[in-house]
């Protein structure tokens, strides 16, 4: 049986995808009137470029803080190649009611014929952790300051500490489970229940996943704070 063409393949993938989103313009635009989008664009004028030089830099750092958390060694495509992949995924996340988890699973579908996919894999865990991570250190900074100035009751008060510190633990134990193989642990788990992987190449992948994953947590310290900075700063 012949294989199919993966650039071939990858391409037409493309295509359709391009032709689905200006489909789903043409959907947008006819359903919220043409007129009204044109005085739209119109009162928005020159800012509208500056706002979008603001996107396409956060956008950027996102981009950066992914290649950050790629294993070391990883062969990779170009910044711009990561760059498109990532908006890409932004895309799916908004259109798909997934809980930004759609977009983030397709990125390394997206690169599947350019680089390992489980290494690609390993990246997006690391930098949406490292994206949790920092949120959460910015809603206790929010909470510290909102302490410190606002005139709040003492309810109130107990009540966003004790949120704030709730979030906090929850990040830090996911933290820690993902240093223990949580990947594997659950195919294990599954196969238990009559799940079971023929491939042993899935079963290689997801273990790569997750020691690539706790080496990034645990020892790859330049690495960590390197994604957890650019993750602030896009935030």
């Amino acid at each position: 049986m012949r294989k199919p063409n993966v650039k071939r393949v990858a391409r037409v993938g493309r295509y359709a995808g391009v032709g689905c989103g200006l489909t789903l313009l043409a959907i947008t635009v006819h359903g919220f009137g043409l007129e009204r989008a044109l005085i739209c664009f119109r009162s928005a004028g020159w800012w509208l470029v500056p706002l979008l030089c603001v996107s396409a830099v956060w956008k950027g750092w996102n981009t950066l803080a992914w290649i950050v958390a790629l294993p070391t060694g990883t062969q990779r495509p170009g910044f711009l190649r990561m760059f498109r992949v990532s908006l890409g995924g932004d895309v799916l996340n908004g259109l798909l009611p997934t809980a930004n988890v759609g977009g983030e699973l397709a990125k390394p579908y997206f690169l599947r014929s350019e680089m390992p996919v489980a290494e690609c894999t390993t990246g997006v865990m690391g930098s949406k952790t490292m994206e949790l991570l920092a949120g959460q250190i910015m809603i206790v900074a929010g909470v510290i300051a909102a302490l410190w100035v606002l005139p709040l009751s003492d309810t109130v008060r107990v009540s966003l500490t004790l949120l704030a510190m709730t979030g906090l633990g929850l990040i830090w134990f996911g933290l820690f489970a993902q240093r223990k193989e949580p990947l594997t642990r659950l195919f294990r788990l599954l196969s238990r229940f009559g799940v079971w992987f023929e491939k042993p190449q899935v079963l290689d992948a997801v273990a790569r996943i997750d020691s690539e994953l706790a080496l990034f947590l645990r020892f790859r310290t330049r690495r960590l704070w390197g994604c957890l900075g650019l993750r602030v700063v896009s935030l």
